[in-house]
């Protein structure tokens, strides 16, 4: 039974199943690729799913970095009497924990909606008319308007309002937040007076979110503070308050019990870590990280409008910078499970065609300049699939900095270096090209500085049909009664030179029967042979002729001369 280890097609482990992080390769590679055209159908093929859990992540950055400046601030400024550890720990718990958690759990509250990407994006677009139409108008629907603003009311508020009653904080949160009214005025000011309607509607909602907190949340803690006789059952009093009347939403979603759970977890870290004033802060913490999830849930964009390509497109080196382009076999493994459409139906048949036909290297290095996109999407992914063979005309292109081509053809590389090495890499040198029945072998090329390591053939380069010999033992057989061109047999390949009548690899030659021409003719091809891998190892070699082939003494010198040994007997 002879073992071929056949990667074509549908039987390639690069693209027989769907990668799991497949909306990440898809943003990547529209990311990366230099092609407007291509790009715009990879958009519009992701825009319409449903956000994975990594979108949660620029969220959570979005989130973290700016109130962690913002507190170490004015943790700077309010407590300068304090260490410079201090300090520090308060910026990173309140400002990096409050802003990263508020932005977390809203990140899960839209994925559990099954927001997609369009609807993702549209809250990082800064444009005038998706914001105008992203923003309830109070002449239109009161309460639209005024229920995310009271929701962040009532958690900022009751930092504002606890922190005054509360002697451990000496009144200064009314300070910081002072200068918070202040900040958002000016914001309002710049927006409206350079035409920023992102700025100016950012710091209106926080300045109408501060307003209601006043009026609302610094009443009802005073109340509860009056009322209750120790610090933590009044916090524990705000916490149900605020659950309760979260309302719609993340209020029903997490509760007050997931409120106090959250806010018990950031007490036990102000216990810990013992850096604040009063551990009664990692209580509001808590609270206030659940109040400012619940208004970005309920401020961000809900409307159905699509964001469009052009918007997104030209700001897409901000996004996603820190990956690099996706292979193109990982490329071809999402496409092949989530491409739909008529244009991907037919691009991914045009594409399979031309995995068949399996053009010339200059050929598909033409595709690459041409002015449909069709055809430079595809050039790639048959480079690829021709494995070593049209890598000496792609380094060319790689080694010149200042070539249209030259990142694409760098890409190219990588990809076949990637592809070949996760195939063949583990058992290269026990394949057999089905073609040469030579060996497949290792190469190292440099690109600038970087070194680039793949396998292929080492006639024809092609990297993806091939007879599996772990023997490493190939017999040459010369027998005429034979038709097979070739069986594997425990790990050893018995070719049949007279069906191939063309020079390979082979360790030793069994000839059993053949007339003096045929094998005169061979050793003529083998003295003539310049493979700098075979031509030395003749010499080593064992040539066994069987009893009853009757070959003329002549015959027989012709292959003393060109084989180590000649032997008469049992032949395999």
């Amino acid at each position: 039974m002879t073992h071929v280890i056949f990667v074509s097609g549908e039987s390639s482990p690069t693209v027989m199943q769907s990668p799991k992080n497949w909306q990440q390769i898809i943003w990547r590679e529209w990311r990366n690729c230099n092609d407007a055209e291509y790009a715009e159908k990879l958009f519009n093929l992701i825009a319409g799913e449903p956000i994975d859990r990594w979108a949660i992540v620029p969220l959570v950055i979005l989130g973290a970095f700016p109130t962690t400046l913002v507190s170490w601030f004015m943790a700077l400024i309010f407590f300068w009497q304090m260490p410079f550890v201090t300090r520090l720990g308060l910026g990173l718990i309140i400002g990096g924990l409050v802003g990263g958690g508020s932005a977390y759990l809203f990140g899960r509250v839209l994925k559990a909606k099954g927001a997609t990407w369009s609807h993702w994006l549209n809250g990082f677009v800064f444009d005038a008319r998706l914001i105008d139409k992203n923003i309830p108008k109070f002449s239109e629907n009161r309460i639209a308007f005024l229920r995310p603003r009271l929701t962040v009311a009532f958690a900022l508020g009751s930092l504002v309002n606890i922190g005054q009653v509360l002697p451990g904080f000496d009144g200064q949160p009314i300070t910081i937040f002072g200068y918070v009214w202040f900040l958002f005025i000016v914001g309002m000011i710049l927006g409206q007076v350079f035409s920023l309607k992102s700025l100016f509607h950012f710091s209106y909602d926080c300045l109408v979110g501060f307003f209601f907190s006043q009026l609302v949340t610094y009443t009802v803690g005073t109340v509860f503070i009056n009322f209750i006789p120790t610090y933590a059952i009044a916090l524990f009093a705000s916490g149900f308050l605020v659950g309760g009347i979260s309302g719609s939403g993340l209020g029903r979603k997490v509760g007050a019990i997931t409120i106090l759970f959250w806010a018990l977890l950031f007490r036990i870290l102000i216990a810990l870590l013992g850096f604040f004033v009063t551990p009664s802060l990692g209580w509001l913490s808590g609270f206030i990280m659940l109040g400012v999830a619940q208004g970005l849930t309920r401020m961000w964009p809900i409307y159905n409008h699509r964001v469009s390509f052009e918007a997104i497109y030209p700001h897409r080196y901000w996004m996603l910078w820190w990956a690099k382009r996706p292979y193109v076999t990982e490329v071809a493994a999402v496409l092949r499970h989530h491409a739909t459409g008529m244009t991907w139906q037919l691009t991914m048949d045009q594409l399979y065609m031309e995995l068949q036909k399996l053009r010339s290297p200059t050929v598909l290095i033409g595709y690459l300049r041409s002015d449909d996109w069709m055809g430079r999407f595809i050039a790639p992914h048959v480079l690829v699939r021709l494995g070593s063979e049209p890598v000496e005309a792609l380094l060319e292109l790689a080694n010149k900095p200042n070539h249209l081509l030259n990142k694409t053809a760098r890409w190219i590389l990588a990809s076949i270096s990637h592809d070949t090495t996760t195939r063949l890499g583990d058992r290269a040198d026990q394949l057999l090209c089905v073609d040469c029945l030579t060996y497949c072998d290792t190469y190292t090329e440099y690109v600038g500085k970087k070194s680039l390591t793949y396998h292929g053939c080492r006639t024809c380069g092609q990297s993806w049909e091939f007879i599996l010999c772990t023997a490493r033992h190939v017999i040459a057989v010369f027998d005429e009664t034979w038709h097979e061109p070739y069986q594997e047999n425990e790990g050893t390949v018995r070719v049949n030179y007279i069906a191939r009548n063309q020079l390979f690899d082979f360790d030793t030659v069994a000839i059993h029967r053949a007339s003096d021409e045929v094998i005169e003719r061979f050793a003529v091809r083998v003295g003539n042979d310049t493979d700098p891998v075979r031509q030395p190892r003749y010499k080593q070699m064992t040539c066994s002729i069987a009893p009853h082939c009757q070959l003329s003494k002549n015959t027989v010198r012709v292959l003393e001369r060109t084989f180590g040994e000649v032997v008469r007997g049992e032949v395999l």
